[in-house]
């Protein structure tokens, strides 16, 4: 056998294996199971025992206002801080309020409630786009409206303790920042993107 033969050999078998896709596992018993993890559709405690959690779970979100102060103190870093992720996953923020205030009464709210409760961490393109140009677009904003413009954390609502919001920043009691920086804007120009 000539080594030209196991070459051609060598590089048909390659090709065999850069087409061949693994097929997928799947356990259909919990992917089909109606009652089982994202795709459970009611409780699997009664009544009574569901409304017991709720409260305990609502008591433990409850904050001292000297909790929720170390907590935006603390939380200044936002997704760079351990401690803002872990608390943001409890709680309902302003990123997803508007989604949730928004759902029609005749439209289930099982795709919304799964979104929330089994957060998938995007770090896409725009994202990081838009971290990258907070900063100059607070300075920007600083300096054209003559501001000072403080870094805030995560503020947890006093009344109702599943409710937060983390602002990219505060300028007084009355007035916080948020800062919108699409990658579109980026790519067309200012004048276009408005």
């Amino acid at each position: 056998m000539s080594t030209l033969d196991n070459k051609y050999r060598k590089l048909r078998g390659l090709k065999k294996r850069a087409n061949y896709k693994k097929p997928q596992k799947t356990c259909d018993a919990i992917t089909q199971n109606k009652d089982y993890g994202e795709q459970s559709s009611k409780p699997d405690v009664s009544d009574d025992v569901l409304n017991l959690m709720k409260k305990t779970f609502i008591s433990t979100l409850k904050k001292s206002e000297e909790e929720r102060t170390r907590i935006e103190r603390q939380t200044i870093l936002q997704s760079e801080s351990s401690e803002w992720l872990e608390l943001r996953r409890s709680l309902l923020t302003a990123s997803n309020f508007g989604k949730v205030i928004k759902m029609r009464p005749d439209i289930s709210c099982a795709n919304i409630v799964k979104q929330l409760v089994y957060k998938i961490n995007i770090d896409a393109v725009p994202m990081q786009h838009g971290r990258e140009y907070e900063k100059k677009a607070l300075q920007q904003l600083s300096t054209q409206e003559a501001v000072d413009i403080r870094p805030c954390g995560l503020y947890i609502d006093p009344e109702i303790p599943y409710l937060g919001a983390t602002p990219d920043g505060i300028i007084d009691e009355e007035t916080i920042v948020e800062v919108k920086c699409p990658i579109t804007a980026f790519k067309t120009g200012l004048e276009e993107a408005i």
